[in-house]
């Protein structure tokens, strides 16, 4: 589980226990944002922490600039920077095709991608859905068969799918659609808790009917197209053992 996610449920819980806690011990924020700021040295004034304020975001800048010129995109994705990550995705799509590549499919000592990453804590900022749309449709262009591949890892901890996890979190119909048909077979592999995607999405989104739809649909085509491949072999397999030929029709019989 990514940092980011393990952040949100952190401040998840901790919501939960101020809602719930009592105590009259506890300071109001509401009241302390009501409090006298105190100056910290005399004759400081406005003027004063303007400018403080304007160092202090150039230096987040800088920062910033720093940690996605030397972090790679996996890494951003598990801490959560986001948009870093879709900053130096876009640096690298313009500098260094092969750099790109390679953190594109890199595999964390987790056995996640950034793809599985980013979906895992859900699409519905701005940057995280960008990011999944530019990664899906950059390797749909130019690394198919790789993509595929990396569209099957499913880590020992979760054994999801980057489909597993747009279904989990909601993503937008044409993402989970699209990677439903980049690689059809996910759409029939169980997670750590035997859940194939659609059954993930039905348990807690049943009420977005055109997704759910959907991933009914695909997932019982694609459940017959393989039953139907499977007995096509089967049947070409015994007339070779057999040394018939499939187009008599004694042998047809």
């Amino acid at each position: 589980m990514s940092n980011r996610r393990l952040r949100r449920i952190n401040a998840m819980e901790r919501d939960e226990r101020q809602r719930n806690s009592g105590s009259n011990n506890e300071l109001d924020i509401r009241s302390l944002s009501a409090l006298p700021v105190r100056r910290h040295a005399e004759g400081r004034n406005d003027a004063d922490d303007v400018n403080s304020n304007d160092s202090s975001e150039t230096d987040l800048n800088d920062q910033d600039d720093e940690m996605a010129t030397n972090r790679s995109i996996l890494w951003l994705c598990q801490e959560g920077q986001l948009r870093l990550a879709l900053q130096r995705f876009d640096n690298l799509k313009r500098q260094d095709q092969e750099k790109l590549k390679q953190e594109i499919f890199q595999i964390g000592r987790d056995q996640n991608t950034a793809l599985h990453e980013v979906l895992m804590g859900g699409t519905t900022e701005r940057s995280s859905y960008r990011l999944a749309f530019q990664l899906v449709e950059h390797c749909r262009k130019h690394y198919p068969q790789e993509f595929r591949q990396s569209l099957s890892i499913r880590p020992p901890s979760h054994r999801r799918t980057p489909l597993h996890w747009a279904a989990w979190g909601n993503a937008e119909l044409g993402l989970v659609r699209f990677l439903a048909l980049a690689n059809p077979d996910a759409l029939l592999m169980d997670d750590a808790d035997g859940r194939t995607p659609y059954q993930i999405f039905n348990r807690y989104f049943s009420q977005v009917r055109p997704t759910q739809d959907m991933l009914f649909r695909m997932t019982k085509g694609w459940r017959q197209s393989l039953i139907r491949r499977t007995i096509q072999k089967c049947v070409i397999r015994y007339f070779l053992q057999q040394q018939l030929r499939p187009f008599d029709k004694t042998h047809r019989q």
